[in-house]
């Protein structure tokens, strides 16, 4: 319920972006639900030692009714 009402509060009138580390399959699989598909390997997230986590971009694409 909270991510829909997030996403709400968001511009509908534009296509909808986030970056999920690759390895949260939990994550992946809840933001899918709701719509997001996976478009590009993100950067990435240096953490404190040094290493980089994986990241993946999803987007949520609006849809314009023309008719």
């Amino acid at each position: 319920m909270l991510a829909k009402k997030a996403m709400a509060l968001l511009d509908s009138g534009k296509d909808t972006i986030i970056e999920v580390v690759e390895y949260n399959k939990g994550a992946i699989g809840f933001y899918k639900k709701l719509g997001f598909v996976e478009f590009e390997k993100g950067k990435g997230h240096e953490v404190s030692n040094g290493k980089i986590m994986p990241t993946i971009k999803m987007i949520k694409k609006i849809y314009i009714d023309i008719f």
